[in-house]
């Protein structure tokens, strides 16, 4: 029956100890008392001789395991009390262990060494693995690594390694034994030690985990590391992993073991230990083996000498003498051969590690040239300078058959992870190609082109086809997830494409051609001979299809295409940067010259595929992933369709049939939609004579797009949006707003091709109206439902619509709806008013209010002032009762731009707003204030309000409304003006203080009459002199800024030029009776308390001197205003209100 000591470690295993149902520890509270005294046993001293005599004692495994593990920890915490064998005291650390023990006398070192060694030489028993289970084999393991960790270099204990090597390493007799229980014993004993070896690397010596745990540990690991150097171990560790792989030769299992450890020590074991001829022949013959764990094992070790650090020029040898780029050549094809995915993974990553090694190499020998001014030089001056020395040659070749490899055997691996490895090097491989054209010429002609139609098949969907997955059905969400894998993959394979695109793009275009041919079954594609145009009678594969699509694609993005394009778009269609909103001219041919190399080819490719591929396709046009792929590559390469009138019909019927926004597929059809807009806005111009034939086959798209959708709908409508754009890694999506989804760009595309100027007035009109009466209908429909449980749903169908509409408007100008064809502006301006009721119906919704608010600035910009009219009423919809604080903000926004756009032209909307507008914010401003004990909020919205307010009175000064309408009407003038003066003397912010200033400025420039007769206003009474003296011009403009304003402020300074600039104004137009209020009134006033009557009347007499002065430098202003307010006492009657805010 086990005793209290077992029994509390059962527990510490969460065990139920063989007891009777009457034991003590069925209690809880007992259970947890025995299992504090064996936390406190384990931090006794002699805790260490208990578990070693329970472990020979027990008949447990669980305590065995325990005793074992108590061992293993008080071993780990001695080298950390051995400071007196390492010279001085290690420095305290965070990161060191607790130490819970006295140190070892000699008597208990020698007890636990003869311990230790009864424990591995109990492994020469029959049958060990009954005698120690695999999880005491590992923890005893862990007891050995720390005691030659601990003991080792404190020379302790002498050849305690070697003879536990001898004890488990019998290397007298091998595979050859007859006796298979012998022979499993040997193995079990060899792979328990190099299990002790792989447990003191994880444990002790990893520098990688040394650092992360501290820096004893970083001290620990460098002390074990020169014992066994000292101590020639590693010599005799690698000797004895070859007598092991001579006894167990026949053991694939046993050797890779053996590499698969060795190659964790081989980043601080000397080279020549680890590339001794003997163990080098070793992994060379594993590297040869049949087994594919072995050659794994093989890669791994290999690449952990390639990777190990030492001088460039003996890591060269080392590659060389032993054909290492030959040796990962033939691992890399034989991993291809065996489809093994570990071999596979391994064997690139020896390819990949290797490969950088030599590009650094070559860097180094060879480097890319630098200009005298610091920056890359062009290819030709590279070409030039490039060191050339047989190195660099023998680097080029040694490069060369590593990405022939990587080219023929990682990059069309079925293991995303190979290619991956393959990927990575190839595209570093490239860089350097690219930009040396020897090394160039060198490559392209034996790896370019298999390489490239590897990239091309490998970025298919072919190899995720046969997974199960119906890739026709888009809402699986299996399929969504292979999608998700493929165009990760295929984005990291079109980096590469792209780099050698920019290098040889001949070779690209050869490539991408026959990925075309090969995909539709042609033997040319190439061919603009109708008679010799038929496709291959084969069956044409989707996925081939779309991977030959999205290599095209791809091809426009390399620079030596893209370059070529642009360049040769911009010279033929110079209008297309200038407006947006005029009708694209057709190519001038007379003065662009001929086109260039690379874009004559390209479009002849292109041209070639759009006429053939209704042709060609077959049913493959109609996969949604294909349609979606062919939209995209019209779109890219708009400008070469359009030089072909068939091409363009072609593309346009592909985007309007069952292939486009007519697809079954609701992401399809909804992103054709915003493909057919983008690709119809550059070659409207083509599409006049086309209208009739466009809007038919845009019925259906157009009604389905405004009919009212569910609930249910609408939530889904922008999660496939997102999905679809993030899939498909489109770099254009619709916005993610309420109210909005791709499919509304069809109306977009419609306002596009009516907009033109080629477009009849009459046809242009008919159509517009016929798609103005649907959506106004619409919306008349929705806004009339006034049942609760429908309203939120109406809310959301009239957003869509106002959408719709906007996006229509896009495509017209105000040239043609103001100046040209006023009719047309007449058909919007008959939608405003049925847009603003949705404001009258919705008026506290969010999306509603940014909608509308959407479609008059798109107003405002394509019919100018005829749009004046509407706009009080949508005004007065907005800030309509209840509008909170936020909501008015907003509004007052939109009247700041409508102010800058009009100016003048506003004053008949903002005359009869001024005054109910002024008191509905101040009103939310008042009631801001009052909630603010509740939350912070509430004054942040209401400082915001405030400052919105005040802005939106200097845009009216701005723009020369203020002045008029503040003349105009009594009421408003004397509230204008008490707002504008008391905040520009008291105000907290200094930015609202000069916001103020600026629209006084303005008034007093407008209301006073000059000596020149300028200025002046007849509604505006002579007391306003006064007024303007004393309130502003020394009130605000002398008193607040001497005792408010800090001179070293930025704003400060700004207002204070605000400030002299009003004061010069007031001089110019009052003249000498505002010079002698300064200076024999405000200035002896402020000054006489500390200055003399002398130095009061030089003061005065510099202010006015600055005031007269033709041009006054600021600095000056704030030297004289400094000095007076260093002097100047506070007068009486006035209230101190520092500017504390920005």
């Amino acid at each position: 029956m086990a005793d209290d000591f077992e029994r509390a470690v059962l527990f510490s295993f969460q065990q139920n100890t063989p007891s009777s149902s009457s034991s003590n520890y069925n209690n809880n509270e007992e259970r947890t008392s025995a299992l504090q005294q064996l936390e406190q046993f384990v931090l006794s001293p002699d805790a260490w001789k208990v578990c070693a005599e329970r472990f020979e004692t027990s008949s447990s495994s669980e305590v065995k395991f325990w005793c074992l593990q108590t061992l293993a920890k008080k071993l780990s915490e001695e080298f950390f009390n051995e400071e007196e064998h390492f010279g001085s005291a290690l420095p305290s650390s965070p990161a060191s262990p607790p130490s819970s023990s006295l140190k070892f006398s000699h008597e208990d070192r020698q007890m636990l060494r003869n311990t230790i060694e009864k424990y591995v030489s109990a492994f020469q028993c029959q049958r060990v693995n009954d005698v120690f289970p695999m999880f005491i084999q590992n923890k005893l393991a862990e007891c050995v690594a720390h005691a030659i960790a601990s003991e080792g270099p404190a020379k302790r204990w002498p050849n305690f390694f070697e003879n536990s090597a001898g004890i488990l390493v019998n290397t007298n007799s091998g595979g050859d034994d007859t006796n298979t229980s012998d022979n499993e014993d040997k193995k079990t004993r060899a792979a328990f030690f190099l299990r002790i070896l792989d447990c003191l690397d994880a444990d002790v010596i990893n520098s990688t985990d040394a650092l992360r745990k501290g820096a004893l540990y970083v001290r620990k690991s460098g002390r074990v590391k020169d014992y066994m150097r000292e101590s020639n171990i590693v010599s005799f560790l690698f000797d004895t992993f070859l007598n092991m792989a001579n006894s167990f030769s026949s053991d694939a299992k046993v050797l890779s073991q053996i590499l698969i450890v060795a190659s964790k020590y081989v980043d601080w074991v000397d080279v020549n230990i680890i590339a001794s001829d003997g163990f080098m022949s070793f992994v060379s013959a594993c590297s040869g083996h049949t087994n594919e764990d072995l050659r794994a094992a093989s890669c791994l070790y290999l690449t952990s000498l390639i990777d190990k650090g030492m001088d460039a020029d003996k890591k060269f040898m080392l590659i060389t003498r032993f054909n290492l780029v030959e040796a990962c050549s033939s691992l890399v094809a034989a991993s291809f051969r065996d489809d093994d995915e570990q071999f596979a993974m391994k064997s690139l990553q020896l390819l990949q590690t290797l490969g950088n090694e030599l590009l650094n190499m070559l860097n180094a020998i060879s480097p890319i040239a630098i200009n005298s001014k610091g920056g890359k030089m062009s290819v030709k001056e590279r070409s030039m300078d490039c060191l050339r020395t047989p190195e660099s040659e023998q680097l080029c070749n040694l490069l060369l058959v590593l990405a022939t490899q990587a080219a023929m055997y990682g990059i069309p691996s079925k293991h995303e992870s190979a290619v991956s490895a393959s990927g990575q090097f190839l595209i570093q491989y490239s860089n350097r190609m690219k930009n040396d054209s020897y090394t160039l010429a060198l490559s392209i002609p034996m790896v370019q082109e298999t390489l490239l139609k590897n990239i091309i098949d490998r970025s298919s969907f072919e190899f995720v086809n046969d997974f199960g997955a119906d890739f026709a059905n888009g809402s699986d969400p299996y399929v969504i997830e292979l999608e998700c894998d493929v165009f990760a993959l295929r984005h990291e394979l079109m980096v590469l494409f792209r780099n050698i695109s920019r290098a040889a793009p001949e070779i690209v275009l050869r490539a991408t051609q026959a990925a075309i041919e090969s995909a539709f079954n042609t033997s040319s594609i190439i061919n603009n001979d109708n008679n010799n145009s038929s496709g291959g009678g084969g069956e044409v594969f989707w996925y081939r299809v779309e991977a030959a699509l999205s290599a095209l694609y791809n091809l426009g993005e390399s620079s030596g295409f893209t370059d070529a394009v642009v360049n040769f778009a911009m010279k033929t269609n110079p209008n297309n940067a200038k407006d947006k909103n005029k009708s694209i001219e057709p190519p001038q041919s007379n003065n662009t010259g001929s086109a260039p190399q690379e874009h004559l080819e390209l479009t002849s490719l292109v041209l070639s595929l759009v006429l053939k591929w209704d042709e060609c396709s077959k049913s493959a046009a109609y996969h949604r992933i294909v349609s979606m792929s062919y939209m995209e590559l019209c779109v890219r390469y708009h400008n070469m369709i359009e030089q072909n009138a068939e091409a363009l019909h072609l593309v346009l019927r592909a985007f309007l049939d069952e292939r486009g926004m007519r697809h079954p597929d609701s992401n399809v059809s909804s992103r054709a939609c915003y493909l057919f807009m983008r690709m119809v806005k550059p070659v409207r111009s083509h599409l006049a004579d086309k209208l009739d034939d466009i809007f038919t086959a845009l019925e259906k798209p157009l009604s389905d797009a405004a009919a009212p959708l569910s609930s249910k709908m609408l939530e889904a409508i922008q999660a496939k949006v997102a999905q679809l754009a993030s899939n498909l890694s489109i770099g254009t999506r619709a916005q993610a707003e309420e109210g909005n989804d791709d499919r509304l760009y069809v109306f977009e595309a419609a306002g596009s091709i009516l907009g033109a100027e080629e477009v009849p007035e009459d046809k242009q009109c008919e159509r517009l109206m016929q798609v103005c009466q649907v959506l106004c209908g619409r919306i008349v429909e929705f806004v009339n439902i006034t049942d609760a449980e429908n309203g939120a749903l109406a809310s959301q169908n009239a957003m869509r619509c106002v959408v719709a509409l906007s996006n229509l408007s896009k495509g017209f100008s105000a040239r043609i709806c103001v100046q040209l064809r006023p009719k047309v502006g007449e058909i919007f301006r008959s939608a405003m008013e049925v847009t603003i009721s949705c404001l009258k119906r919705w008026p506290s919704e969010k999306g509603v209010r940014h909608r509308v608010v959407g479609y008059l600035h798109q107003m405002v910009q394509i019919l100018n002032e005829t749009i004046v009219p509407y706009l009080p009423d949508a005004v007065d919809s907005l800030r309509s009762n209840g509008t909170n604080s936020k909501e008015l903000g907003e509004t007052l926004v939109l009247i700041n731009q409508l102010s800058n756009t009009f100016k003048e032209a506003l004053l008949p909307m903002i005359a009869p707003l001024f005054l109910p507008l002024r008191l509905q914010v101040h009103e939310n401003i008042r009631a801001g204030f009052s909630q603010s004990a509740s939350s912070d909020e509430f004054t942040r919205e209401s400082h915001e309000l405030e400052r919105s307010w005040i802005q939106t009175v200097n845009t009216f000064a701005l723009t020369s409304l203020l002045s008029p309408l503040l003349a105009a009407n009594a009421e408003a003038r004397d509230l204008c003006l008490a707002e504008l003066v008391e905040n520009a003397k008291t105000h907290s912010s200094i930015s609202i203080r000069k916001l103020c200033l600026q629209a006084l400025k303005h008034i007093t420039t407008d209301w006073l009459v000059g000596n020149d007769n300028t200025g002046g206003n007849p509604q505006i009474g002579g007391e306003f002199s006064n007024f303007a003296a004393q309130k502003i011009g020394v009130e605000c403009c002398l008193v607040a800024p001497l005792f408010d304003y800090n001179f070293a402020d930025a704003g400060a300074v700004s207002a204070v030029n605000e400030c002299f600039a009003i004061q010069r104004v007031l001089f110019q137009r009052i003249g000498q009776p505002f010079a002698e209020l300064l200076a024999k009134s405000v200035l002896p006033n402020l000054l006489s308390a500390k200055v003399d009557p002398v130095g009061i009347e030089n003061c005065a007499q510099a202010y006015v001197n600055l005031l007269q002065a033709e041009s006054v430098k600021p600095k000056d202003i704030r030297l004289l205003l400094g000095e007076i307010a260093q002097q100047a006492t506070f007068p009486d009657g006035f209230v101190h209100s520092p500017c504390t805010k920005s």
